[in-house]
């Protein structure tokens, strides 16, 4: 049994997963919402928090699920799992609405399981035009860490991470490099706008979804979805083509950097103390800076407007309050070979078998 195993019995809270999908949707009345195994007073993250959770407290083994901002990266840090969001189109997605930040990938206890399950479900969809037909296998074992190119980046241009969680990745890298890995921090100009256009972008391509429920259902809402409805009604389509261009401008100086390494890693999420039941207009504070619980504390939704790249969420151990500590590792469009290889060297050196 895990040491969330361990937690979960101890608590009051029934091990039944579910998914807090949508992620602005409330959780199933008479069930209450999904907590963390790890400390049930904390969020699993969202929106597939229930799989998370249930594999962190081993009462299940994999899961997929959907990620259109981090909603498989961000739970799997949290709960101390791994989690990966493939290229977009390389899992199909035939009920998605075509959207190129939205993807379907696994989530596993290790990174062999991850990529396993991953080689199962890839491939061309005959009702999802964007499926790609390459049918690509990921190996489950990979050579050790040292040799690999790493870029390391702290703050993703919004702010340092909370300082356990900051100073546990800090750890890793210096293991990293004393066991023969090149790790460097470059200068990358993270447009400050990533949140809100990601936010917007999501709010613009769910807008008929929320005005049908706030015709159909308003008595039945919970104040977090007519929150979220409230802001998706504030925005116009227009404001897509600002998504767009903050995406052009986030590869623009991604992209060479990505060229001439095997991977950037990075935080997947700022702090891993948000409540379970904190609402996304209650600010938390990190390092001093105000920030929202909705976009602003995770760092995953930069990847999604990248669709192609891939990125994985693997966990590098707890930090000085006991919570998990997932590191997010970022390779290429279309090169999971780079990312899985980066992940299992991580993973290795994080059990003490580099």
């Amino acid at each position: 049994m895990s040491r969330a195993s361990n937690r979960l019995a101890g608590s009051s809270t029934p091990a039944r997963p579910h998914s807090n999908s949508p992620k602005a949707g409330s959780p199933p009345r008479g069930s209450g919402g999904t907590r963390n195994p790890w400390n049930t007073d904390l969020t699993p993250g969202g929106s597939s928090g229930g799989a998370a959770a249930s594999l962190a407290a081993s009462t299940s083994t994999l899961a997929i699920d959907a990620d259109t901002a981090g909603s498989i990266r961000v739970p799997a840090a949290l709960c101390g799992v791994v989690g990966y969001k493939p290229p977009h189109g390389r899992v199909p997605e035939p009920v998605e609405r075509h959207d190129r930040y939205s993807v379907i990938g696994p989530m596993a206890r290790t990174v062999a399981d991850c990529a396993v399950l991953q080689n199962a479900i890839n491939g061309a969809h005959p009702t999802d035009i964007a499926s790609l037909r390459e049918n690509v296998i990921l190996p489950t074992s990979y050579p050790s860490v040292k040799g690999l190119r790493l870029e390391v980046s702290y703050d993703m241009g919004n702010v340092l991470p909370d300082v356990p969680f900051d100073a546990a990745i800090q750890r890793l890298v210096v293991k990293l490099q004393g066991l023969g890995a090149k790790v460097i921090e470059p200068h990358i100009n993270w447009p400050p706008d990533i949140s809100a256009a990601a936010r917007t972008h999501a709010a613009c391509l769910s807008a008929p979804f929320f005005d049908q429920m706030m015709q159909d259902h308003l008595d039945d809402l919970c104040e977090y979805t007519k929150w979220t409805a409230d802001f998706v009604r504030s925005r116009k389509f227009a404001d897509l083509t600002g998504c767009i261009d903050t995406a052009k401008s986030l590869y623009r100086d991604l992209s060479p950097i990505l060229e001439t390494c095997d991977a950037v890693i990075c935080p997947t999420v700022l702090t891993n103390t948000v409540e379970a039941e904190q609402m996304p207009w209650v600010t938390s504070t990190i390092r001093g800076v105000a920030v929202n619980t909705d976009y602003d504390w995770v760092t995953t939704s930069h990847f999604n407007m990248l669709g192609e790249l891939r990125a994985l969420a693997v966990p590098i151990g707890l930090d000085e309050t006991g919570l998990p500590v997932g590191l997010q590792i970022v390779a290429r469009s279309y090169d999971g070979l780079r990312a899985f290889g980066v992940a299992a060297a991580v993973e290795a050196v994080v059990k003490g078998d580099p």
